[in-house]
């Protein structure tokens, strides 16, 4: 039944591109937090299932870092995954580039799933060349959960 609360507030919340329509219908606590002086956004949604949705970002060169933020809690699910030119960013509902590196997904799930916390190097020497002509930057949105 929790996954499946979890599952309709994910949906919902990528469905309407907006956070602030779920936290209406579920009861969800949003918190954004600035990362660095770039700009980089860390969104974190604590859903009333007792599971956590997160999106990270990181540009070419630097660590993306995933913790849940209960102890006891593993990164559960990835939903999407994106190293390159991916469209939107963490305060947008993103979706993959033109030339996003086509092994993301498996990787992340590889570093991450089943795991309290994960550190993935956002750089081709992890993803491969991609066939982007500006600098990659790597998103991840997914789901923590006991």
């Amino acid at each position: 039944m929790a996954m499946n609360n979890l599952y309709f507030a994910f949906v919902i919340c990528f469905s309407l591109c907006t956070f602030s329509a779920l936290a209406l219908k579920k009861n969800v606590v949003y918190d954004d937090e600035i990362k660095n002086n770039i700009g980089e956004m860390s969104s974190k949604i604590s859903v009333n299932t007792g599971a956590t949705l997160f999106c990270e970002s990181a540009a070419d060169g630097n660590m993306l870092q995933i913790s849940c933020p209960l102890t006891g809690m593993n990164i559960s699910g990835i939903s999407f995954a994106s190293y390159g030119n991916p469209d939107g960013n963490c305060n947008t509902t993103p979706s993959k580039g033109d030339c996003d590196a086509s092994n993301t997904l498996s990787i992340v799930e590889k570093a991450c799933l089943r795991k309290p916390s994960c550190e993935i190097n956002a750089s081709t020497a992890t993803f491969g060349p991609t066939t982007c002509k500006q600098p990659n930057v790597l998103i991840v949105i997914g789901v923590c959960s006991h």
